[in-house]
């Protein structure tokens, strides 16, 4: 099974490397683990490549936690940040999180949102796999 406290330490330094404060490390870091840990929790197949399915079904968990837009899309913006770290080790060659993944705040409404469809999903999964 894989171990992702390595790859999560790994991320850290790559952050600190990349001269980011303690206070933008700790929350990048936390919600890379939280993410690792749900997948975990989930039976899903764990490794260091990130899976689009896998942020998408993270995403929609989050939103049907209730959690604010904003911290969604935090989320959202450190599991980026965490692909850019695996492209960089050459662990991965894709984007997968990207900001189509953001949530965003519908017009005239702080409690609505929009996001892919189980149909756009799986539409978009096929498509991913006819250029692999």
């Amino acid at each position: 099974m894989f171990d992702y406290t390595k790859s999560v330490d790994n991320f850290r330094q790559y952050l600190i490397d990349d001269g980011k404060a303690t206070t933008t490390i700790l929350p990048y870091v936390s919600d890379v683990e939280k993410f690792y840990e749900w997948l975990m929790a989930k039976d899903t197949l764990v490794d260091e490549i990130l899976k689009r399915f896998c942020v998408t079904s993270y995403r929609k968990y989050l939103v049907g936690k209730e959690y604010s837009v904003n911290t969604v899309n935090k989320k959202i913006k450190r599991l980026n940040a965490y692909n850019i770290y695996l492209i960089s080790i050459s662990k991965m060659t894709d984007m997968i999180v990207s900001k189509k993944d953001k949530l965003s705040i519908a017009t005239g409404s702080e409690k609505e949102v929009s996001f892919s469809s189980d149909a756009e999903i799986v539409k978009d999964l096929v498509l991913y796999r006819r250029f692999i």
